[in-house]
């Protein structure tokens, strides 16, 4: 495990982070899905839609919908009477469970046929199809046409003037090599093995018949099978289809682009840079990899590594792309949080799993604990549902006695955000005389801190009456609009929450000593 805060805290570094979920048993990541079945099916001039090969086997046979679980027997306090039914125009009685009973007895096949070999328009074009919440279908149709006349296009592929005529029934060959996969799997990295896997069978059935003619499918039902094994196995394969022609495909994993990073994010180590770090890395790259400990901000990692503040962001973006970091917000006591929806199924108090509820107060528990008599996630849950907007972190610890458990209560905050149960409630200032709310009426929330903006004596708001030991800089109050939040203020100029506050009363005209009068600011809290 990596370390996080200090070189002698062996806790795990990350709540995300598991040595055991980076690989399964076959070398495979785990991030990429898994595929369920690999079928070729053509668009036969007779039947329609035909499923030439799947594998595994009679898997496109398979029902598409799983069975109903059997009907409870009524209770003797309810009406023995049959269900209700339904007339047709012709008189007939026709039970409803006909209609389960027909969608029951669905395949696959059935349920996909309109989509198995798409209409012309689709056809050069990946196209996904869901089959409930069950199966999710991709593929890469293509279409070939016999004539040499119209111009060709992505979707169509013209064969040469040489080429003999009447080689198909109707003028054209369609077909579509699809892969079905898991209804939530996430596809990016099989689309352009999909892509190339037509685009080579096309070209093969161009230049050799290797689709449509007969002889040739015992080798298409090979090519699937090698597909099926390899890709669920190895991530990668090499087929030698016609002794000069290859198809080679290997699976990439795909990461999405990171979201930009702050001054004052705080990144949390989920790979021990220390021990990856190369004579090869990256000179920026190697001075923050020493200093990335889950409590300082990118702004003050890159002060004290003394690296250029752009450089660093773009370096922990970086380290974000690759998994290696993930960013959550600057922590002070005087935060402020509240919990997440309760409907949310992921949540703690919302998990009907057993297995899940444990796996995570297991993982909570051990992040979150520094004594060897570890704290309960129930009790951990208890602390966690009693903050709110207007408590501050500060005011929580010392309401219920936290600081004296065994517990670090960063770590449990930060733990509780990642997750996504506890959610932080930013607060924004806005000075009622900044320039833009002047050209317009702005409603303000209602929860918010603040008084009656008449407070002090006229002019009493100007930051040129007060002393100058306490005078704001130049530039603050451009920033009080309510688009800036009080940890990019804090960051931004190296002060404290206290200092900042100070800052704002000054601004606000305040003559009173009441801490919570601010005067023409108002402190929006979302």
């Amino acid at each position: 495990m990596a370390q996080q805060a200090t070189a002698d805290d062996d806790r795990p570094a990350s709540p995300l982070y598991n040595d055991n979920t980076n690989e399964n048993k076959s070398g495979v990541p785990e991030f990429l899905p898994r595929l369920v079945a690999v079928f070729f099916a053509i668009f036969d001039p007779n039947v329609g839609p035909k499923i030439v090969h799947d594998v595994p086997e009679g898997f496109m046979s398979r029902p598409a919908f799983p069975s109903s679980p059997p009907l409870q027997k009524q209770s003797s306090t309810l009406s023995s009477a049959p269900l209700s039914r339904v007339a047709s125009e012709q008189g007939n009685i026709i039970s409803p469970n006909k209609f389960a009973s027909a969608r029951k007895e669905e395949t696959v096949f059935s349920a996909l046929t309109d989509y198995l070999v798409p209409k012309r328009s689709l056809c050069g074009h990946l196209t996904t199809v869901c089959l409930g919440d069950r199966y999710k279908l991709l593929g890469y149709p293509i279409w070939i046409e016999e004539a040499d006349d119209g111009p060709e296009d992505g979707s169509t592929s013209v064969l040469h003037e040489s080429a003999p005529r009447g080689k198909y029934e109707r003028g054209h060959f369609s077909f579509n090599l699809g892969f079905v996969f898991d209804r939530g799997a996430e596809l990016a990295a099989y689309e352009p093995l999909v892509r190339k896997t037509g685009r080579v069978l096309r070209d093969l059935e161009e230049s050799e018949s290797l689709l449509s003619g007969p002889a040739h499918s015992a080798r298409i039902h090979s090519i699937l099978e090698q597909l099926y094994e390899d890709l669920n196995s190895y991530s990668e394969t090499s087929i030698l289809i016609d002794g000069v022609t290859s198809l080679d495909l290997k699976l990439f994993p795909f990461y999405t682009n990171p979201g930009l990073i702050r001054d004052w994010d705080v990144p949390i180590l989920l790979v021990d840079l220390v021990m990856m770090r190369t004579d090869g890395w990256d000179l920026t790259m190697q001075k923050l990899a020493g200093h990335i400990n889950g409590v300082d901000c990118v702004k003050t990692i890159a002060t004290v590594a003394d690296v250029d503040y752009a450089l660093a962001r773009e370096a922990i973006q970086h380290l974000v792309y690759y998994d290696a970091v993930i960013v959550t917000d600057l922590f002070q006591f005087s935060n402020e949080y509240r919990l997440a929806s309760k409907e949310a199924e992921s949540l703690p108090w919302a998990m009907t799993d057993q297995r899940a509820f444990s796996a995570l107060a297991t993982e909570c528990e051990n992040y979150v604990s520094t004594g060897f008599a570890k704290v309960s996630f129930i009790t951990l849950l208890k602390l966690l549902v009693k903050l709110q907007p207007g408590l501050t972190a500060g005011d929580w610890i010392e309401q219920n006695s936290i600081h004296e458990l065994a517990i670090d209560v960063r770590r449990l905050i930060s733990f509780s955000t990642i997750k996504g149960y506890l959610i932080r409630v930013h607060v924004y200032p806005v000075w009622l005389d900044h320039p833009s709310m002047q050209s317009s009426h702005i409603e303000l929330p209602s929860e918010r801190e603040g008084s009656n903006p008449t407070n002090g004596p006229a002019g009493s708001h100007d930051p040129d009456d007060v002393p100058k030991e306490t005078l704001v800089p130049s530039t603050l109050k451009a920033l009080l609009d309510g688009t800036h939040h009080m940890d990019e203020l804090c960051v931004r100029y190296r002060i404290g929450n206290a200092r900042l506050r100070e800052l704002l009363r000054i601004i606000g005209g305040v003559t009173s000593d009441d801490d919570r009068d601010y005067g023409r600011v108002c402190l929006v809290r979302l």
